[in-house]
């Protein structure tokens, strides 16, 4: 039995671990690897920056088109009396909110566009400011509103009037001229 272990030590002993060389080949490829692999990262970090720039500036773009266009739209409503002045800047915002808004359905006719509907009913507005002349005959409204004015003070002065008796009686007394001051004044 001794013979056993001293043959087991012996054998223990002379019994060596087998050992891996590096194969500088293979790390020398896989260094290489991960070099490609960091360099194809920042190439794509790099491209992902440049497509939301890209895209930011494409955003600017098509909102700057529209308020353009909505600005465009609401001066020709100014130009033709559906949309007072004061109001354009509000007909504008309104406008950029709608167009945000995804198509609904208004009728059976299928969707629409908010925006496209909201154009529709402004155009068919009535005017609402008229720029073109009032007065009739070629006569100025200034002209008429004269005239009754001299005729009631004459009036006053002559009957010991009130001006809403004045104007009452000049009105019976003067049908045409009253009829041209009412029509000029709305």
């Amino acid at each position: 039995m001794e013979r056993e272990v001293e043959m087991k030590r012996n054998f223990s002993q002379n019994k060596k671990e087998p050992t891996v060389e590096p194969n500088k080949e293979f790390e020398s490829k896989l260094a290489e690897k991960d070099q490609e692999i960091s360099n194809y990262s920042e190439q794509v970090k790099t491209k992902d920056a440049e497509i939301e720039r890209l895209n930011k500036e494409l955003e600017t773009e098509r909102k700057q088109k529209r308020t353009d266009e909505f600005n465009q739209f609401a001066d020709q409503l100014v130009t033709d009396g559906k949309l007072l002045p004061a109001n354009k800047a509000q007909v504008v915002e309104l406008m950029e909110v709608l167009s945000t808004t995804a198509e609904y359905e208004f009728s059976e006719g299928g969707k629409t566009a908010p925006v496209q509907v909201f154009k529709t009913l402004m155009n068919a507005e009535k005017t609402a400011v008229e720029f073109s002349e009032i007065a009739k005959d070629g006569q100025s409204g200034a002209a008429n509103h004269d005239k009754m004015e001299k005729l009631i003070r004459e009036e006053m002065d002559k009957n010991k009037m009130s001006y809403s008796e004045a104007f009452s009686k000049v009105q019976k007394d003067n049908p045409d001229l009253a009829s041209a001051y009412q029509a000029e004044i709305g």
